[in-house]
């Protein structure tokens, strides 16, 4: 007897159904950025409270790029920009792909030891990651980077603390103690001297010639 090209078999049919139970409990995910634009950071606090770079890093893995717009050293700049443009807009990478403006935040180019040339860096599972880029730079190579740390052995850097107003102050008072500026110098010479010749002339009064009167 022909059957029917309207039916399939059950054993068909219960196949198709497990598949169909299957993939709604467990999908299938690609490895896609849950951001369609680069996450442009304005100040360093929103970059810790985005990011929670140094508190867990809960929000998950973030790739940032360390410009300075002004700097005639960042020659990397655009370049760089551009490949986090590529990816964003095509949500690739399991990352979220940002940047900040380090002229406009001293704050933060001092933590993460920013010297003017652009630098990008991935925050990951409570570590950091840091990656030179290049002129030629592209989408491509960021994602590898991002997928291959593991295989390639990249060092793995502990997050440096936020800063507060009183680590500047320490630190402040320990570069001042290791190298005063010179200005210092004269300024305790001439308090000194000062100190001196007031201690010696109260110690030492001079006596006064009585005036006789003709």
């Amino acid at each position: 007897m022909r059957r029917s090209p309207c039916y399939a078999p059950a054993s068909a049919l219960l196949t198709a159904l497990l598949m169909g139970i299957s993939t709604h409990l467990c999908p299938v995910t690609h490895a896609a950025s849950p951001v369609p634009y680069v996450v442009e950071f304005k100040t360093g606090e929103q970059f810790e409270r985005q990011t929670q770079a140094s508190t867990g890093q809960a929000t998950g893995a973030w790739f940032v790029a360390f410009l300075n717009r002004t700097s005639i050293n960042c020659m990397n700049c655009e370049a760089v920009e551009a490949a986090l443009e590529a990816n964003a807009e095509r949500q690739i990478g399991n990352v979220i792909w940002s940047k900040i403006d380090c002229g406009a935040n001293p704050d933060v180019a001092k933590r993460f030891g920013f010297r003017g040339f652009v630098k990008t860096v991935l925050f990951r599972n409570k570590k950091m990651y840091e990656y030179v880029p290049t002129a030629s730079v592209t989408g491509e190579k960021l994602r590898n980077f991002v997928d291959t740390i593991e295989h390639k052995g990249v060092e793995a850097v502990d997050v440096p603390p936020v800063r507060t107003q009183m680590d500047e102050m320490r630190n402040n008072l320990r570069n001042f103690i290791k190298k005063p500026p010179p200005m210092f110098y004269m300024t305790t010479g001439c308090t000194v001297t000062l100190v001196l010749g007031i201690s010696i002339s109260l110690a030492f009064p001079r006596r006064r010639k009585s005036m006789k009167v003709a």
